[in-house]
């Protein structure tokens, strides 16, 4: 490599010169080729300060990349039980009986009127001593009979009684109000007593029980259930055969009885007792109605 000499004298006079600057603000004289030169250095002018510019921090460095993890979760299959093969069971023998059942009777309609008690036979009679005479005015009041002033049941009750004698040829009955008198006593005491029970002493005459609920002529209901024991009678003698089926009728008809009165009373439960009472009584036991 070559260097000018021109060069490196230039840089040895810029070194000389260096070296040889007076300090600031001091004159020298230069020796130039034999003569001195007066020289000045210059007052450097001051450079106008420089805000130091800040140095940007290095921004951080990026997060590291957030790695994902996959989680797989293998679920084993289970393996399924086997199912045992059943056995099979003999075959059951299977006997089928077919039964004939015999058909069962017609049911016997039940009667609208229901009747709770049945007249029972009376004893046969026995010889009786001969009445004394009753005073004028008792005589009148056992004598009165008559059907005048009854209420339409009663006279409905009296009524159904003279139809079936007359089917049969007989007289028909007379209304005796002492009779109804002693039927409403009765009627009221089997209010207490609270079912139909025939009286003890009836004085010796015959005695009908009835009752029924809810009605408004218990008296007409009560005659027409009586008559219609008809159908149950086969004319035979009061005692023989089933005589609470028939002995209401038989009573009715009986040809020696002449007299009816009848008695009601109410039991404030919506029943009404029934009571009829005939002079002379009937049924008298190993007689028939027609030949008493």
């Amino acid at each position: 490599m070559q260097f000018s000499t021109k060069t490196i004298f230039a840089v040895a006079l810029l070194a000389t010169e260096a070296f040889a600057m007076p300090a600031h603000g001091h004159r020298v004289r230069r020796h130039a080729k034999g003569r001195f030169v007066k020289c000045t250095r210059p007052t450097p002018t001051p450079e106008p300060a420089v805000a130091p510019v800040p140095t940007p921090s290095p921004p951080p460095p990026p997060p590291p990349p957030t790695s994902v993890v996959e989680a797989v979760v293998v679920t084993p299959t289970p393996t399924p039980t086997p199912t045992p093969t059943p056995t099979p069971e003999p075959p059951v023998e299977v006997k089928v009986f077919t039964v004939q059942q015999e058909p069962a009777p017609a049911p016997v309609p039940t009667p609208a009127v229901q009747i709770l008690q049945q007249h029972t036979p009376a004893p046969k009679p026995q010889p009786q001593p001969q009445p004394q005479p009753q005073p004028q005015q008792q005589q009148q009041q056992a004598d009165y009979s008559g059907s005048s002033g009854l209420s339409p049941d009663f006279q409905a009750g009296l009524t159904a009684h003279n139809t079936a004698r007359a089917a049969l040829g007989l007289p028909p009955l007379k209304y005796n109000q002492a009779l109804a008198t002693e039927a409403a006593g009765y009627a009221q005491q089997l209010v207490g007593i609270g079912s139909l029970v025939h009286a003890q002493n009836r004085n010796g005459h015959g005695e009908n029980l009835y009752w029924q609920s809810n009605s408004v002529t218990p008296c007409t209901n009560g005659a027409n259930a009586w008559a219609n024991e008809k159908d149950l009678y086969g004319g035979q003698p009061v005692g023989q055969g089933d005589f609470s089926a028939y002995g209401h009728y038989t009573q009715m008809i009986w040809k020696t009885t002449t007299e009816v009165g009848f008695g009601t009373a109410n039991d404030n439960n919506g029943g009404v007792y029934v009571v009829a009472r005939y002079n002379p009584a009937g049924n008298m036991v190993g007689q028939t109605p027609t030949s008493a």
